[in-house]
Parts: C-alpha cells; structure tokens; sequence
C-alpha cells in the first residue's frame, strides 16, 4: 500500500527559492518590520512558505493582512443647481384712502410720517404714516400749492389770493391783499418764499410781510422751483420761463407755446419743465431742448430723487419715468388725473388727483 499521494508537489510542499537579490531584498524588509512591503514584491501564495523556511523571520508572520477588495469608489452625485434668486418685484402704485372726494392739487412733506395735501374747498390732508385725516382751516377757497421749510412751518396758497401757514399746532390765513389766484409756492429759508399766479403776480415773503414783486408778463404761472435763493424759476401758459437771477425775473424762452404746470430739478443745469400735450423740456444751463415723452397727455407734475429717477404726471392716470435715457410710460391703475407728486425716496413716493385720489409707490 502506498503511503503517499500521486501528483506534482504544491508550492507549499516545495517552494522555489527567491532568486539572491530578491532574498536580500525581503530579508531586509523583514528585519525593518517592513512585512507589508515584502507582501508587495512576492504573490500572497508565496508568504507562508517562506516563513517556515526561513527566508523572513518568524516575528514577522501574521504581519501580511489578507488582502482586501478595494471597493471602487461612490460616485458622487451632481450638484444640486441652486435656483436663482426670486427677484424683488419694482414697487407698484397702490391706491390710498383719503377720506375726500375733492381733487388734491399738491403734496409737500417733511419726512416719510409727516405729508401733507390740499386742494379743493380748502380740503387739507395730513399723513401720519399710517392714514390720511382730514384737518381744519376754516377756508372755503381752493388751494392749488404746498411748500414749507419744516415740520411747524408750511404754506399753502389758493384762489382769491388764499394764504395760510401752519405753525405746528393749526393753519391760520395770512393776509396779502391781493385778488388773484396763487397757482404755485417755492422758498429757500423761513424768510424767503416766493407765491406765484395768475396775471403774473410775484410775492415774496420776508418773515413778516407778503411784498408783490414785479414780473413783466401777464401770463398765468403754474409753477415755482429753484436751486438758491439767486436762481429760481416760474413757468406758466404760452410757454412762459422767467427766471430770478436775486434782482429781476428775466424771460428764457423755451422755443414752446404749450402751458407748462410743472418745474422740478437736480441741479442748476439740470431743470425739468412738464405740460400740456405731453411737452416736456429740460434745461442744461444755457438753453431748454424738448424731449420726447411718448405721450399727449397733459402733464401737471413732476419730482425724482435723482437725475436719472424723475417722474411725471397727468392726466387719465398717466405717469413717466425718467432713467436718465427715455421716459417709460409705467401703470398707475387709475383714470384720474394726476396733480401733484413727492416723496422721500425711490421707493417711497405719493402722487395725488381729482376725487381725492391718492397713490402711493412703495415696497
């Protein structure tokens, strides 16, 4: 019977030596501790065998970790697009309750909580910054402008030469003797303020007394506005410019026969004018030049906060802005012609017309 198996030898049984320089090699590595390393030169089959015949000591067995799949790596995933952000809808122009049917023909504040309106039969309207009320002055007369140096210090002027100042407390008339209709109000300081109107009336308030000033035309003016107290100007019917140079009103035709109602500016070469048929005409410091509007429109008003952020307004609800480069015709949901604008800021700015219409842009 024989005692041992037929077929070849396994490495195991009878390994084939490493060639001198690999023993070398791995005999280094195995006294270094470097077992890993000499996993790495010879096939896993070749480990054991050598450790029982030597070639790496016997410390080192155990030292040759089974080798391990490495798990191929997880994909990872796309990015996740990150929406774009929602933009901030512009402000839009929202109807305000007023409390009155009466057309509101001006606006003039001092701050976003403290605006007030006038206009027909003596209507006066205070904003609080929360509602519009009704306040008493006892007069009857229609008042077509607003203007005041502070919060107890407001004008506001009308038909029949209608004066009144508010002084923190209650509105009390100022006598001027005169008849005419005063359209428009501007000033510099406490003591100097200018009223404007039909036949081409000029006052000038002093701090005590309304003095008439003479203007050499008898056109109706509409409106008021300067820069200083040398340089301020009055516009009215057949395309009438005058301006006050801190001695005499001087006319600066404006090449127009249309009736401008309202002025407003930046600077002193940068002045605005607005009108019937849509005109408007700006002023760069040594003439005025027409601009297109887009619109037959009559225009009663105009204000910004900046050269390149000016409206305008009319009738049939119309409103304009100026970006510096076009007038845009921008949705002011209503009908009602539109008298009177201010604000404080961009985004905070009151417009006001027939039926007590009042609309405020704000975000």
């Amino acid at each position: 019977m024989n005692d041992h198996h037929s077929g070849p030898p396994t490495p195991e049984e009878n390994p084939t030596p490493p060639s001198p320089a690999r023993r070398r090699l791995l005999l280094m590595l195995a006294a270094t501790g470097s077992a890993a390393a000499a996993e790495l030169l010879l096939p896993a089959e070749w480990m054991a065998p050598l450790l029982r015949i030597g070639v790496l000591p016997v410390h080192a067995q155990g030292s040759f970790p089974t080798p391990t799949a490495t798990p191929p790596p997880t994909a990872t995933p796309p990015p996740t697009a990150t929406p774009p952000p929602t933009a901030t809808p512009p402000p839009s122009w929202v109807p305000q309750s007023s409390g009155t049917s009466a057309a509101l023909n001006s606006l003039w504040g001092t701050e976003a909580n403290n605006v007030w309106a006038v206009g027909d039969a003596g209507a006066t309207l205070q904003w609080n910054g929360i509602d519009w009320s009704l306040q008493p002055n006892n007069i009857p007369e229609t008042l077509h402008a607003l203007w005041g140096r502070e919060a107890n210090n407001v004008w506001a002027v009308g038909d029949a030469g209608a004066t009144l100042q508010w002084n923190g407390t209650d509105w009390s008339p100022q006598p001027n003797n005169i008849p005419e209709t005063l359209h428009a109000l501007w000033g510099t300081e406490a003591n100097n303020v200018w009223a404007t109107g039909t036949n081409g009336i000029f006052l000038q308030w002093d701090g005590t007394v309304w003095t008439p000033r003479s203007s050499s035309t008898q056109e109706t003016l509409h409106a008021l506005w300067g820069t200083e107290a040398n340089n301020v100007w009055s516009a009215g019917t057949n395309g009438t410019l005058l301006q006050w140079n801190g001695a005499d009103w001087s006319p600066r035709p404006g090449g127009t026969q249309e009736t401008l109602y309202a002025l407003w500016g930046t600077e002193t070469n940068n002045i605005w004018a607005a009108g019937t048929n849509g005109t408007l005409l700006q002023w760069d410091g040594i003439a005025w030049t027409p601009r297109p509007s887009g619109t037959q429109e009559t225009l009663h008003a105009i204000w910004g906060t900046e050269a390149n952020n000016i409206w305008a307004a009319g009738t049939n609800g119309t409103l304009l802005q100026w970006n510096g480069i076009v007038w845009t015709p921008r949705s002011s949901s209503t009908q009602e012609t539109l008298h009177a604008l201010w604000g404080t800021e961009a985004n905070n700015i009151w417009a006001a017309g027939t039926n007590g219409t009042l609309l405020r842009r704000a975000l």
